[in-house]
């Protein structure tokens, strides 16, 4: 069983919709049209109507068909409309996240540092020097281990791995869909790491990561490619990534110190994303409470 999902302007707000027929009702559910499209479960923001007729006939006709069926998910990654049961639905081990929260607050403690002393203005985002270099060298590490980590649940072995299988992540991740606002400076930079990354030039395409082997490998001749710029955007490679993994209402809504710092210096949201590859939940009323549910495929 699948959903159709399509805009939809209420009270004048606009809004992405799913819906579909389980054994009793039609179901519609709201997401939010920005931001992480967060999915709305509060009473009365979930609709839920009599069966009649055939559903495409109560959907527009632009509506789209969902990949996935209603109730499943891909194995490890967050979207869209998983904001329930996440660290069930996405195997997570809490001490595996917790070590890569602190990982994350270890960047941001680092750019914290760096930014005491460089302005990020469009006339200092090509500064560069050794603090830059050593951040850019660890961000980009951490990035290839999460890489590495998702090649590896695909069952892929192989001991040496290159950008020549990491670029197979950008579409399963959805890693393009990401932009992380750089705020609290006089400017704001949007920061889509993965936009432009493509299977013809799986290293070079991806210039923040080309600039880390270039840097790493012969600092003589390419020191000035460990720029503030490179900088920032592997720090908003490693924020999507854990986002992916552990969904981004982790950064978002706890109070941890490394929350605290992310919400601090930027903010996560999808850019046109994919709306047929959100994950819709197999729910259902209740009469007694009238409130939703999850439940079961």
């Amino acid at each position: 069983m699948k959903a159709y999902l399509y805009k939809e302007t209420k009270n004048k707000k606009s809004f992405i919709c799913s819906k579909f027929d389980n054994s009793n009702e039609r179901v519609t559910i709201y997401h939010e049209e920005s931001g992480i499209y967060h999915q709305y479960w509060r009473q009365g923001q979930v609709i839920y109507t009599e069966k009649e007729g055939e559903i495409i006939n109560s959907v527009p006709s632009n509506a789209v068909l969902s990949e996935n069926e209603v109730g499943t998910i891909i194995n490890h990654v967050w979207r869209p409309g998983l904001c329930l049961n996440i660290n069930e639905a996405l195997d997570i081990d809490n001490g595996e996240k917790s070590r890569a929260k602190r990982e994350l607050k270890i960047l941001i403690e680092k750019l914290h540092e760096i930014l005491m002393y460089i302005e990020p203005d469009p006339i200092c985002l090509q500064s560069y020097g050794h603090k830059i270099r050593e951040l850019l060298i660890l961000a980009c590490t951490e990035c290839e281990n999460t890489w590495t980590a998702y090649i590896r649940l695909s069952g892929n072995k192989k001991q040496r791995l290159t950008t020549n299988e990491y670029i197979a992540l950008k579409d399963k991740l959805f890693l393009a869909e990401y932009r992380i606002k750089f705020l609290n400076h006089p400017i704001t930079i949007d920061l889509e790491p993965f936009k432009l990354w493509n299977v013809k030039k799986p290293t070079e395409s991806l210039s923040w990561y080309n600039a880390y082997n270039q840097t790493k490998h012969n600092r003589e001749d390419f020191f000035n490619k460990a720029t503030l710029e490179n900088c920032l955007n592997a720090i908003a490679a490693n924020i999507v990534l854990f986002c992916v993994r552990y969904s981004p209402y982790d950064l978002n809504e706890e109070s941890d110190l490394c929350s605290k710092l992310i919400n601090e210096y930027f903010s996560i949201e999808l850019s046109n994303p994919n709306i047929a590859s959100f994950y819709i939940p197999h729910i259902k009323s209740v009469s007694i409470v009238n409130l939703p549910i999850l439940g079961t495929t």
